[in-house]
């Protein structure tokens, strides 16, 4: 009772969308469900009681149809029990002769085509068959058929007495080749003794075979194409025919509750079908009508579901214009809601639409406000960073007396100079060069000119150092000379090509720096005809895990990456490339970049 008395505290206090679905179930969908149950359930029943009348009358005529083909089988029978000429044929010994047998034949088939005319004439591919004591066989379809033997076996299969009097029908049907038709055709068999009136010896037996498609033509009658099935079974519940061939032969499912049926009708809800059933005393066979749900209330079935299509739409339309009113209170506050997350997450610039004049329009003005207050801060904060980390920077710039630097280097110069060491004199020149644009420089952009011209000072040095270990090419555009582009960004890609590409190379290294222009992008090539790397190396190299101590600025490959992507974004990315033994290359991709006054310090 508390946890029922929770939850509709929860209901009726909590929100508006909740007491909104609340009265839409209890006002609305409940009365529409109940009365649509209610509905269905009146059309079924109305169905199934019209339904059950005439599926009697109809499986009363295909029972008394089916009796009727087995009465016609036993007035085919009674004609040849009461024929003297025929009984005379079985009991005379001297039908052996050749001349006696066939005089004997052309008798027994005028009598068999008198039958048929008279009797069986409605009953295409039927046969009669007479068989004396000795197994000799008087029948409709010639003895070189073959049909004769199957005869012999059909009687044994239906467990006839050798001497009694018998009358029965088969508790099966069998497949007999029929001549004329060059193919077995399944028959239900009429068997009896054939017994002599006088003394009531038994002479032998009359065999009557019916193809079952008879029975299966009356079956079909009873709705087949509907999906309704019929059936013939025997006493045990297995098929003797049916309007689906497949089935003959097989157990019907329905067998024990038509045992206990007997006649009638009954509803199976597991197997959701309508059984009608027929008892034939005469035959022991009981004549079967199953009638599924599905085909039985399709009506009904269809009914329902234009009532539940016309309640789904009317039940649209009213969430419609729930949702509508729902959304119009819970949108600002979902906005609000929203922007406060994108706020804690650190997009200060967050701001909510003003649509409205209420107190939710009041909280969005109020929000916008706080936003505004805290992005100004934050901005402050920023500020006072950026100076610091400046000041920091030109504290350490401050280390160092760049002009005694340079002088000492003009020193060496002179005396390299006077003594008529040139190549010592060329390295100091390309030293000071590269230490002037790395040290007094305090710009982050230089132009692709001053960038390429650090490169060739810095592959001056190692061409000192490393004697003739690499030549070094170049192919430059025009066009992107004065382009802006950030300080040192080549250098470390180069210096990677030296120290890491020729490190180990049997033969002369070549550099190549290619700087070309596409459409609004500069794309900047450093190659080289070294070592190579596997992928593993490749990937130290990008990490910065493969460090030497022979760098010049301590920039590493990571670090020109990690400022390509602050500069540019992930899309410009470095991009590596490289396989063992053919050599490396490193692409730069920026966009094009005219540099301001302020950042061109010839300006």
């Amino acid at each position: 009772m508390r946890g029922i008395a929770e939850a509709c505290q929860r209901l009726f206090l909590g929100t508006i969308q909740r007491k909104l679905v609340f009265a839409f179930l209890f006002v609305i969908v409940l009365p529409i469900v109940l009365s649509g149950i209610l509905s269905i359930g009146l059309i079924q029943s109305s169905v199934k009681s019209k339904a059950n009348i005439g599926n009697e009358m109809a499986l009363s005529q295909a029972a008394a149809q089916v009796e009727r083909v087995f009465r016609d089988m036993l007035i085919a029978s009674n004609t040849l029990m009461l024929d003297d000429e025929i009984s005379g044929i079985l009991t005379d010994s001297s039908k052996d002769d050749p001349t006696e047998r066939y005089y004997t034949s052309s008798v027994m088939n005028s009598k068999f085509f008198n039958i048929q005319t008279s009797t069986l004439d409605y009953y295409p591919n039927h046969f009669i068959a007479v068989i004396d004591r000795s197994g000799s066989m008087y029948a409709t379809f010639p003895p070189e058929s073959g049909a004769s033997d199957a005869l012999l076996g059909l009687l044994k299969e239906e467990r006839v007495p050798s001497n009694a009097n018998y009358l029965q029908m088969s508790g099966s049907s069998h497949l007999i080749d029929y001549a004329p038709l060059g193919q077995p055709i399944r028959y239900i068999v009429l068997t009896r003794a054939y017994m002599e009136l006088g003394n009531g010896k038994k002479l032998g037996d009359i065999v009557i075979g019916m193809p079952e498609s008879e029975l299966a033509g009356i079956l079909r009658e009873l709705g087949a194409e509907q999906g309704i099935g019929g059936y013939v079974i025997n006493e045990d519940g297995y098929i003797v025919s049916s309007s689906n061939e497949e089935q003959i032969g097989s157990l019907l499912p329905y067998a024990d509750e038509l045992k206990r049926a007997k006649a009638g009708f009954f509803e199976l809800k597991d197997s959701r079908v309508i059984v009608n059933v027929k008892y034939l005393d005469r035959l022991g066979w009981s004549v079967v009508q199953v009638v599924p749900d599905d085909v039985l209330f399709a009506d009904a079935y269809s009914i329902r579901n234009s009532l539940v299509y016309v309640n789904a739409l009317f039940l649209l339309v009213f969430f419609g214009l729930s949702f509508f009113i729902a959304r119009s209170l819970s949108k600002p506050i979902s906005n609000l809601n929203k922007a406060t997350e994108r706020l804690a997450a650190g997009h200060l610039e967050t701001r909510v639409d003003v649509l409205r004049k209420d107190e939710l329009g009041k909280l969005s003005l109020k929000f916008n406000k706080m936003a505004a207050q805290i992005h100004e801060l934050f901005s402050k904060v920023n500020e006072e960073q950026k100076t610091k980390r400046e000041l920091e920077l030109k504290m350490l710039y401050a280390q160092i007396n760049p002009h005694f630097l340079f002088n000492t280097l003009n020193s060496i110069r002179w005396l390299a100079d006077a003594s008529k060491v040139f190549n010592v004199s060329k390295v100091i020149v390309a030293l000071a060069n590269l230490l002037k644009s790395s040290i007094l420089s305090k710009n982050e952009w230089i132009t692709v000119r001053e960038e390429i011209e650090n490169v060739k000072n810095y592959v001056t040095i190692q061409k000192f150092r490393y004697a003739s270990l690499f030549a070094d090419e170049y192919d430059i555009d025009d066009d992107t000379l004065d382009c802006g582009i950030p300080k040192l960004i080549l250098q470390p890609l180069v210096e990677n090509s030296i120290i890491h590409g020729f490190e180990g190379l049997e033969r002369q290294g070549l550099l190549r720096i290619r700087v070309r222009r596409e459409d609004e992008r500069i794309v900047v090539t450093v190659s080289d005809n070294g070592v190579g790397a596997d992928p593993e190396r490749l990937k130290e190299i990008a990490e910065g895990r493969r460090a030497s101590s022979g760098k010049f600025s301590g920039i590493g490959i990571a670090n020109v990456n990690d400022r390509l992507i602050l500069h540019y974004g992930s899309e410009f990315a470095l991009g590596i490339q490289g396989e063992p033994g053919e050599g490396m290359r490193m692409t730069v991709v920026i966009p094009v970049r005219t540099l301001t006054p302020e950042e061109d310090g010839h300006v």
